[in-house]
């Protein structure tokens, strides 16, 4: 029920438009839709499920039987459909180049679908997401009818889990061939290109240029690997419940939390030690700290006392009656100083005349210290 659509008398109607936008979120961007890790930002798990797989293999119509084609009219770059058969050409057929008529000028692709065992490495480094998928591809899968479909709710069969989950990898086929299926041309004289009932103008491999639409040479693998990703990306149903189809019926989700055993690794820090690195630092932290050392020391001899930067320091230095002369009026300061006294120099030392008063003065009355 959280895959496919219901139709009227409880028929098959398609995949749920929630199942088409995951395939439509996988086809623009190529990559799965990550999940949040229940194990820590760094672990490692195995999982394993019975999924839906393509085999995409290139055709040539000159040798193999193909279908009968109803194409559009005129001479389309890419067309793409399902046929819903039981036979070997059941499936996706995809046509790129001028495929009327079908000639050796152009590219045939043929996906068919089946049963496969999903066997999933998940890995998570720094809480980002990588998954590394092996397939073991069993049976075909046959297409499902309307008949089929009412069977499950009605008919003889509706107990059958194993048409249950046949039903289910038919429909997650039916998303993606939902968005590929359809037709583009160029549609008009300044090479656009018109895109009917598909959406593979939006997928990242494509490249689309004036009068073209070209694809990469490994188209097919790419094909099997959008069904993959699609299929995995299903775990987003776990963010994000189905909506219910029926009244009165509640789905239930196509995807659940699984126990299994999962290796976490954690990264502590790591230190490495170097003598030599360590030694080359500290040598010029301790010559620089030598070096004021022996200047402080110099000063202090020279001085005779040490001081400081308070304010009865800086007043009991500048008591002269010279630098108080020149100071007058500029008691406020800022602009108040005037550019002379800024240009005046000043020495450090014993004052002439002064008996022995250390202060700061003009050059020439001032005396050294050591004298």
């Amino acid at each position: 029920m959280g895959f496919f659509r219901v139709g009227a008398s409880a028929t098959y109607a398609g995949a749920t438009n929630q199942l088409i936008r995951i395939a439509g979120r996988v086809l623009i961007t190529g990559e799965i839709i990550a999940w949040p890790s229940t194990c820590g930002s760094n672990c490692t798990y195995n999982t394993s499920f019975v999924g839906p797989s393509w085999q995409c293999l290139e055709v040539d119509p000159q040798i193999q039987s193909v279908p009968n084609f109803t194409l559009p009219a005129g001479s389309p770059l890419y067309y793409a459909a399902d046929i819903p058969t039981n036979d070997s050409t059941a499936g996706l057929w995809i046509i790129s180049g001028e495929p009327t008529p079908i000639t050796l000028n152009h590219s045939m692709i043929h996906c068919s679908l089946y049963e496969a065992t999903y066997y999933n490495q998940v890995e998570f480094l720094n809480n980002l997401l990588n998954v590394t998928t092996n397939l073991t591809v069993h049976g075909l899968l046959p297409a499902v009818s309307d008949q089929e479909t009412n069977d499950l709710y009605f008919g003889a069969n509706g107990s059958d889990p194993e048409l249950w989950s046949q039903v289910n990898m038919y429909t997650i086929h039916n998303a993606v061939v939902s968005l590929l299926e359809g037709a583009a041309q160029t549609g008009g004289a300044y090479g656009n290109i018109a895109f009917t009932d598909t959406e593979i103008g939006l997928a990242n491999f494509v490249d689309i240029t004036p009068f073209n639409i070209s694809f990469p040479a490994n188209f097919p693998e790419i094909l099997e690997n959008l069904l993959i990703n699609t299929t995995l990306s299903l775990t987003y149903f776990l963010q994000r419940p189905p909506l219910p189809q029926l009244p009165g019926f509640q789905p239930v989700s196509p995807a659940y939390y699984s126990i299994v055993s999962a290796e976490t690794s954690t990264y502590p820090a790591r230190y490495n030690y170097s003598s030599r690195v360590l030694w080359e630092a500290y040598s010029v932290a301790i010559a620089c700290s030598f070096i004021s050392v022996l200047f402080g020391c110099y000063m202090l001899l020279n001085n005779g006392v040490d001081s400081s930067m308070s304010f009865s320091q800086v007043l009991v230095t500048t008591r002269n009656s010279t630098l108080d002369h020149l100071t007058t009026g500029m008691e406020r300061g800022g602009g108040y100083i005037s550019q002379e006294l800024k240009g005046t120099r000043i020495r450090y030392g014993i004052l002439r005349g002064g008996g022995g008063h250390v202060a700061f003065g003009l050059d020439e009355e001032i005396r050294s210290m050591k004298e």
